[in-house]
């Protein structure tokens, strides 16, 4: 496996321990392939506060810290940082930043490792496979004993994405198989050039195969 783990699988395995992570993704596409993307990654402040308990106290436990993100825009290339903040709720710690591209081919790379959203871009449309999989995908059991202490926690945490296009939008879900779907898990909204998506991390932790969201304009 690459020393360069994607953050999903990072995230995945936080989930299944701690089941207190959500992630939102906005993303502007510009006709000549250029744009910008700003990732918040939402960490319980039981889970951030692991980073102490390891003897690096000031870090988040996952890849999400402003060295994190600087050593991931540096090693694809074609990125440049923008904005990178840290804050607080009574509830979260909270890491956003805004990363400008100036190819595709860039964003393709960044969204791979640093989303979990299984993200092919092709001239005219995207492919969004959740939930991504390192390997063969196996789905979490809901009768097991541990999802009793799972689904609790994962109430309030959501993965979320807006992507704005260069031209109006349409979406198809597909199942495993290729077979098209009436609908995906979670809530899809298509306003002109928007494509809006929003699924619990209950629903995403437990769903029972893969589905991949084609997106064309």
């Amino acid at each position: 496996m690459s020393k360069y783990l994607s953050f999903f699988t990072a995230l995945l395995c936080g989930v299944l321990a701690f089941s207190c992570i959500g992630t939102s993704t906005t993303m502007t596409l510009n006709g000549d392939g250029s744009g910008t993307v700003t990732l918040e990654y939402r960490l319980s402040r039981e889970l951030g506060g692991m980073g102490e308990q390891d003897g690096n106290a000031g870090e988040p436990p996952l890849p999400v810290g402003r060295k994190d993100v600087e050593r991931t825009v540096a090693r694809i290339g074609g990125l440049r940082l923008d904005s990178y903040r840290e804050s607080r709720t009574d509830r979260d710690y909270v890491y956003t930043f805004t990363i400008s591209f100036d190819r595709k081919e860039a964003l393709e790379t960044l969204m791979n490792n640093n989303t979990g959203q299984g993200f092919s871009l092709k001239d005219r449309g995207i492919t969004m496979i959740l939930p991504l999989a390192e390997e063969d995908f196996t789905p979490f059991d809901p009768l097991d004993e541990s999802a009793a202490q799972i689904i609790p926690a994962l109430e309030g945490y959501d993965f979320s994405v807006v992507y704005n296009l260069p031209a109006k939008a349409s979406v198809v879900w597909k199942n495993a198989r290729g077979g098209v779907l009436d609908a995906g898990p979670g809530v899809c909204e298509v306003q002109g050039n928007s494509v809006r998506y929003t699924v619990g991390m209950k629903d995403l932790l437990f769903l029972q195969e893969q589905v991949a969201m084609e997106i064309s304009w």
